[in-house]
């Protein structure tokens, strides 16, 4: 699923650099859901953003997380930008 991922971003011509990025964030984000992406409900992403935000890590670093959950979790669903993504349940 990641790969496909990837390959998206790959035609969206995301630098390599972005893309790797975007790999480890979801590398970290698998590990603290504790579940397969495919399986993820609203609530896990709620869970999830507030974990992240709870963190005392820099600024940028929680935005790298939010912009990965909502790039990956709108491609996964197949919504459109703009949409928000926890309305799709």
């Amino acid at each position: 699923m990641v790969m496909r991922f990837l390959d998206r971003l790959r035609a969206e011509g995301l630098s390599l650099a972005r893309q790797t990025g975007h790999v480890q964030w979801l590398t970290a984000i698998a590990v603290m859901l504790r579940k397969d992406f495919d399986q993820t409900a609203k609530q896990d992403i709620e869970r999830l953003m507030r974990a992240v935000n709870a963190t005392d890590w820099v600024e940028w670093t929680k935005d790298n997380y939010r912009v990965t959950v909502k790039r990956f979790w709108r491609w996964l669903r197949g919504l459109e930008k703009g949409k928000n993504l926890l309305e799709t349940e």
